[in-house]
């Protein structure tokens, strides 16, 4: 049978809730850097994003460019993509890299445009 945290000698209980309370310290610091890493790299996507490459990534994809600061429908960008890259995938008959690569990147600047809205947006959240 186990014993039951009551069972245990009252030192040696000390001793786990410290060393208990040291893990829980160690995994909030841990949590901590992670955020620290996490808003740091958005806001550099902040600031290396500027509106003209907004403008040339959905040019590229053959949408309306918004606004800034104003949402791009997902759907739409992922059609408008995923369109566009069977048309010019290289390994298909008529498919072409340059194209190809160009519709890439336009979708993953037109993914990190939005990525930097939602944190501005739970930024403003009391």
């Amino acid at each position: 049978m186990r014993p039951g945290l009551f069972d245990i000698p009252t030192h040696e209980r000390e001793v786990w809730f410290a060393i208990l309370d040291g893990d829980v310290r160690a995994a909030v610091q841990s949590f901590k850097q992670r955020l620290r890493r996490y808003r740091s790299k958005v806001k550099e996507q902040q600031q290396s994003l500027q509106y003209t490459e907004l403008e040339q990534a959905c040019c590229v994809l053959g949408i309306t460019t918004p606004k800034w600061g104003l949402p791009i429908d997902s759907q739409l960008i992922k059609a408008k993509a995923c369109e566009l890259v069977h048309k010019y995938h290289p390994d298909t008959g008529n498919g072409d890299a340059e194209a190809y690569n160009a519709v890439i990147t336009a979708k993953r600047i037109v993914k990190q445009y939005q990525e930097v809205l939602k944190h501005q947006k739970s930024q403003e959240r009391p």
